[in-house]
């Protein structure tokens, strides 16, 4: 049985905080540089925070026992959502996401470079690919139930989401000339 699930524990790895975060650290780290801006890096770090806090609170509150199992894993954390799956869409989705930039819409300032709108589509397909199969081998290794896989792709999307809304640029119509916002 180990043979058929071989393929199966690589996948998994990839949602391992080892493999995950410095992936995504290392993007994060290319694309700052590439723009000359700090933002990249504070994304980065905003969706590790986010995955860290959400997903353990949430395996603690919740309890959920894995398939086959009666009883919770060592230090009470449950199994919903799934934390590999969180951790690898989290990461690897984030890591496309500012590897390949896409072009800022009309009226903010343009800081090159830019990815070809077909090479992001591209890239970002491929991650989204890689993360369905770490889920699905997660469940087909018995490590996970479905819904927990779906728990974490959408608590990941969530996160993804923040992460990039806490990091960007205000707009330059967000004050008036007196520094105190509209309304």
């Amino acid at each position: 049985s180990d043979g058929w699930h071989a393929p199966a524990q690589l996948l998994v790895g990839l949602g391992s905080y080892q493999v995950a975060v410095p992936v995504l650290a290392a993007c994060a780290l290319v694309a700052a540089a590439r723009r000359r801006t700090l933002r990249p890096l504070l994304a980065a770090l905003a969706g590790v925070v986010l995955l860290l806090v959400t997903v353990t609170a949430a395996k603690i509150a919740i309890g959920r026992t894995g398939p086959g199992l009666t009883t919770l894993g060592s230090g009470g954390l449950g199994v919903f959502p799934s934390g590999h799956t969180t951790t690898a869409t989290v990461c690897l989705g984030l890591a496309a996401l500012l590897f390949f930039p896409a072009r800022p819409t009309p009226p903010a300032r343009p800081t090159p470079p830019f990815c070809p709108p077909r090479a992001r589509r591209a890239g970002v397909a491929a991650v989204a690919v890689v993360c369905l199969l770490v889920g699905a081998a997660l469940v087909w290794c018995d490590y996970h139930w479905f819904t927990d896989v779906v728990a974490g792709w959408a608590l990941a999307v969530l996160i993804i989401q923040a992460a990039l809304l806490l990091t960007r640029p205000a707009p330059p119509w967000s004050t008036t000339r007196w520094g105190r916002g509209r309304g």
